[in-house]
C-alpha cells in the first residue's frame, strides 16, 4: 500500500500539521487482545478499536467512498485495513447502518412472547422481496391495537438483503472472531456512559445525537442511554455547498493533498438545522411523551460553533459538542475513496478547550487569557460608566427645562370642558362595552371558535364532531370549552405525526389555550387505517 493512514489522539491534536504519513507496517497493527468495530453503510466505512489491557486511548478512522455499496469495494477494502490482524484471534463488531436496509411496517396477532418471533419472521416473508434472515433482520413492537375484537401487535422491521453482506461477514468469521453482528447504526451507549461522569445529566434525559460526515448527516435519539430512534440523511448541494462537491471530486481524483484545505466554507448550517428540527418532530410523534433535553455534536471542528448557533437558536436546546475532530485526508489505493481520520472522543465545552495544549503552556495561555479579559472588561466599563453619566445630565438638563411648561399644559388641560366630555366618554364606552358583550353571549364565542379550528384544521383530518360550551375560568371570565372528536386519514405512513403536527398547530394560535391531545387510537373501517383523537381546548377570554 503506497499511501497510508494516520491516527491521533488528543495529546497530539495541535502537532497534526506537522505530522508525516504512517509508514505501510502501522496500518491497522492492532494488538491481539484489542475489539476491532467496525460500521459499514453504502457509502462509508468507520472503524475503531481499542487496546483495554494496555490502556491506550481508542483510535478510529472513516472511510468514504461512493461505491461502498458494491461487497466486492467493500470486502477490498476490509481485506486491506486488515492484512495486518488476519487469523490473530481478534474479535469483530459488526454494526450495518439502516441506510442500507429496507424497512416494513405489518401487523401480527398478539401471540405469547415466546411464539412472536416465529410469527414476525413468516409474516415479513410476506412483506419483504426476500426472505429475511435472522443475522440480517431486526424488528420491534411499536403499538398495540384492537382490531376485530382481538389485538394486534404493529410490528416495525428493518432488513438488509443478505447477498449485501454476505461477503463480508464470511470474510470476518473465516479470519477473526465475529463477536457480534448488529443492524443499526454505531451504537453510541458505551461511549454515552462514558461521558456520564462529564455530564451526569444524560443519564436520565432524551439526547439526540447530530453526527456528520462527508455529506451524511445522522440523527440517532437516545432515552436513559437507550437507543430509540435513528434517521440518516444525504445532503445535497443546496446544504453542503458547492466547494464540498468539488473538493470531494479533487480527492478521488488524488488531486488534493493539503490537509488544511476546508471543504466546509460554504456548508448551510440553518439549513442543518432546520432538517434536525424536522427528524426530532418525527421522533416526537412515534414517542409522544418524550421531549429532547441535550444534543450532542458530532461534527468536524470549522461547523461547531455556527452549528451550534443555528440549533440553538431553531430549536432553543442546550447544545454539547462532544467530538474535537482534527481531518487528516490522504489517498487510499481503492476506486474514488478518501480517509478522514478523527482524533479521540473528549470534550468541547469551553472550560476544557485548554486541556488540548501541551503541559507546558497551559499555565502560560491561561495567564494571557486571563489578563486580556480582565483588561478589555476594565475597559468596556469605563465606557459604559462614561456614556451613563453623559445620558444622565442630558435627560436631567431637558427635564428642568419642560417640568413648568408641561405643569402648566397639564393644569389647562383638566381645567378645560373637552377634557371632562373625554372622561364622560370613557365611563359610558366602558357600560357600551359591557352591554355588547352581555348581547352577543354564548353564540358570539361559539361562532368564532369553531371558525378558527376550522381555518387550522389540515386536509387529512376529519372532525366528526365539536361540543362547545361555555366554562369559568380562573380569572372567573365566561369562555368557551370545545371538545373535538375525528380521526386522521390512513394515506399517511405515519398518521401520528400529521396528529402531533395538528394539535402544536392549535397550540400555537392566539384564541385558544390549553390545547391537549385527550385520547388517541386506531380503527379499522373498510380496510383502512384511521387515527381517532379527542382533543380538548379552552378558549382565550375576548
Amino acid at each position: 500500500m503506497t499511501e497510508s493512514i494516520t491516527t491521533q489522539s488528543a495529546n497530539a491534536v495541535t502537532a497534526t500539521a506537522a505530522e508525516t504519513p504512517a509508514t505501510e507496517e502501522q496500518i491497522l497493527a492492532i494488538p491481539r487482545t484489542a475489539a476491532i468495530t467496525i460500521e459499514l453503510a453504502n457509502d462509508y466505512l468507520i472503524w475503531s478499536y481499542c487496546d483495554a489491557q494496555a490502556g491506550k486511548q481508542p483510535r478510529c478512522g472513516i472511510l468514504v467512498s461512493p461505491r461502498m455499496y458494491d461487497p466486492a469495494t467493500a470486502l477490498g477494502y476490509l481485506q486491506e485495513l486488515t492484512a495486518k490482524n488476519r487469523d490473530h484471534g481478534c474479535k469483530i463488531n459488526l454494526y450495518l447502518s439502516l441506510s442500507d436496509a429496507i424497512l416494513r411496517s405489518f401487523f401480527v396477532p398478539a401471540v405469547p412472547k415466546n411464539e412472536l418471533q416465529q410469527v414476525v419472521m413468516w409474516e415479513a416473508g410476506k412483506v419483504f422481496p426476500f426472505q429475511p434472515d435472522g443475522e440480517f433482520f431486526e424488528w420491534r413492537v411499536v403499538d398495540t391495537l384492537e382490531w376485530g375484537g382481538a389485538k394486534k401487535h404493529q410490528i416495525q422491521a428493518a432488513a438488509i438483503p443478505p447477498a449485501r453482506i454476505q461477503p463480508v461477514t464470511d470474510y470476518l468469521t473465516k479470519h477473526f472472531e465475529l463477536k457480534t453482528l448488529t443492524l443499526t447504526s454505531l451504537a453510541w451507549e458505551p461511549q454515552l456512559a462514558k461521558l456520564k461522569k462529564r455530564l451526569p445529566a444524560i443519564g436520565d434525559k432524551s439526547v439526540a445525537v447530530i453526527r456528520l460526515f462527508g455529506s451524511r448527516l445522522n440523527v440517532l435519539c437516545y432515552h436513559k442511554m437507550a437507543l430509540e430512534f435513528i434517521r440518516e440523511n444525504d445532503l445535497d448541494s443546496a446544504v453542503t455547498g458547492d466547494e464540498f462537491e468539488n473538493s470531494l471530486s479533487h480527492l478521488q481524483d488524488g488531486a488534493v493533498h493539503n490537509r488544511d484545505f476546508n471543504t466546509y466554507r460554504g456548508f448551510d448550517c440553518e439549513a442543518m438545522a432546520r432538517l434536525v428540527a424536522e427528524e426530532l418532530d418525527y421522533y416526537y410523534g412515534r414517542f409522544s411523551q418524550r421531549s429532547v433535553d441535550m444534543i450532542l455534536l458530532s461534527l468536524p471542528s470549522e461547523l461547531v460553533e455556527p452549528a451550534s448557533a443555528a440549533l440553538s437558536a431553531t430549536l432553543n436546546i442546550p447544545v454539547e459538542s462532544l467530538l474535537i475532530e482534527s481531518i487528516t485526508r490522504c489517498e487510499l489505493p481503492g476506486p474514488s475513496a478518501h480517509l478522514l481520520a478523527p482524533s479521540v472522543l473528549c470534550s468541547r465545552s469551553q472550560s476544557k478547550v485548554l486541556d488540548l495544549l501541551p503541559k507546558q503552556y497551559r499555565s502560560k495561555v491561561r495567564e494571557k487569557l486571563l489578563f486580556r479579559g480582565a483588561l478589555l472588561a476594565g475597559a468596556a466599563a469605563v465606557a459604559i460608566a462614561f456614556i451613563l453619566v453623559l445620558l444622565q445630565a442630558l435627560h436631567l438638563q431637558d427635564a428642568s427645562a419642560s417640568k413648568s411648561s408641561l405643569e402648566q399644559t397639564l393644569t389647562t388641560l383638566r381645567n378645560s370642558d373637552a377634557y371632562q366630555g373625554v372622561v364622560l366618554m370613557q365611563a359610558q364606552s366602558a357600560t357600551w362595552q359591557t352591554q355588547l358583550a352581555q348581547l352577543q353571549g354564548a353564540s358570539f364565542a361559539n361562532s368564532e371558535l369553531l371558525r378558527a379550528v376550522s381555518n387550522l384544521t389540515p386536509e387529512n383530518a376529519f372532525l366528526s364532531s365539536m361540543q362547545i360550551q361555555l366554562v369559568q375560568n380562573e380569572q372567573g371570565q365566561q369562555v368557551a370549552a370545545a371538545s373535538l372528536n375525528g380521526f386522521m386519514s390512513g394515506a399517511e405512513e405515519y398518521p401520528e405525526v400529521a396528529l402531533s403536527r395538528y394539535v402544536r398547530t392549535l397550540q400555537e394560535q392566539p384564541l385558544a389555550k390549553r390545547v391537549q391531545l385527550q385520547n388517541e387510537s386506531y380503527e379499522f373501517v373498510n380496510n383502512d387505517r384511521r387515527l381517532r383523537f379527542t382533543i380538548v381546548l379552552e378558549a382565550v377570554a375576548q
